[in-house]
């Protein structure tokens, strides 16, 4: 038997719908082949090019979240750096005027908190938008901020330290300022000093005796002034004192006053320092208008002169 030829074409017959020719044509085997290679290729590359597309545009979004990133971090560094230098302002506000109260009170400024206190040296920062690649520029960005962060703690704790050392020294003034709102070291009544604490020759007769306080003399009905904040113990009339006005300050000192001409106050009302409770007179023992001040410090008369301002 013999071979057949090999087909080298392929022929291709349109018979129309139409009265028409029948058309025919033939179209050789290496172009259906070409034509079958080209459209394999073609759909090759195109699923190519749609994963290339697809990677490409995940990393273009990583891209733009790692940029988002680094302004997110380059934000925090802005922050984190004005939080420091407010801090540090801060701190060295409180330092010196934890020095100036201490200096005021004539307390060591060696025992200050702030003396205790290092001062700590800034850290260099990094810009987050430097050029280069943005990952190593992000990776700095992110120690920038990290250094900031162990700056601005203890920054923080000095802080910390400093107000509550201020808030000892607030209490300590209001301590001072209590005690010397309580403390009679204004003068009672304008007037002279017509005699002293301490023994003297009697008024009445030619004895000698121990006179507990100071008389000052003054016109009758001169106002007689608290000099120090406190509550009323007594007022009313007491032997030879006449109407007599007796307050009690706190910290174990009280101050008496004796001969009035008329009360002002009554038991148990509070006074300020400066407010008249009573009037110059002569009543009681009397050679003559005139107040007699006693100052009492833990149950004994003392000199008012020595809390008397000049």
């Amino acid at each position: 038997m013999a071979n057949k030829p090999k087909r080298k074409h392929f022929t291709f017959i349109v018979v129309p719908h139409s009265e028409k020719s029948v058309l025919s044509f033939r179209i050789p085997i290496t172009v259906i082949q070409l034509i079958t290679v080209f459209i394999v290729a073609f759909w090759i590359g195109t699923l190519i090019f749609i994963d290339s597309y697809r990677n490409m545009g995940s990393h273009m979004e990583e891209l733009e979240t790692l940029r988002i990133t680094t302004r997110q971090q380059a934000d925090q560094i802005d922050y984190l750096v004005g939080e420091t230098d407010n801090l540090r302002l801060a701190l060295r506000e409180l330092a010196e005027l934890d020095r100036q109260v201490r200096e005021l009170l004539q307390m060591d400024a060696a025992r200050s908190m702030a003396a205790q206190l290092e001062p700590r040296d800034g850290v260099q920062v990094a810009a987050a938008n430097r050029g280069g690649d943005e990952e190593e520029a992000l990776t700095a960005a992110g120690k920038d901020a990290e250094n900031l962060i162990s700056l601005i703690d203890p920054l923080r704790t000095e802080v910390a330290v400093l107000n509550q050392s201020l808030e000892r020294l607030k209490g300590t003034l209001a301590d001072e300022q209590d005690l010397y709102e309580h403390t009679p070291n204004v003068w009672p009544t304008n007037g002279i000093i017509s005699s002293f604490y301490g023994y003297r020759k009697s008024p009445f007769g030619w004895t000698r005796e121990f006179h507990s306080g100071i008389d000052i003399a003054a016109p009758h009905g001169t106002p007689i002034r608290a000099t120090a904040n406190g509550v009323v113990t007594y007022a009313s009339w007491y032997s030879s004192y006449g109407l007599y006005v007796s307050i009690d300050h706190g910290y174990g000192i009280e101050t008496n006053y004796g001969h009035a001409s008329k009360i002002l106050v009554k038991v148990g009302q509070e006074v300020t320092k400066g407010d008249v409770i009573a009037y110059v007179g002569s009543t009681g023992r009397s050679t003559g208008p005139h107040l007699h001040y006693e100052v009492v410090r833990d149950g004994q008369t003392v000199n008012p002169i020595y809390y008397l301002d000049d």
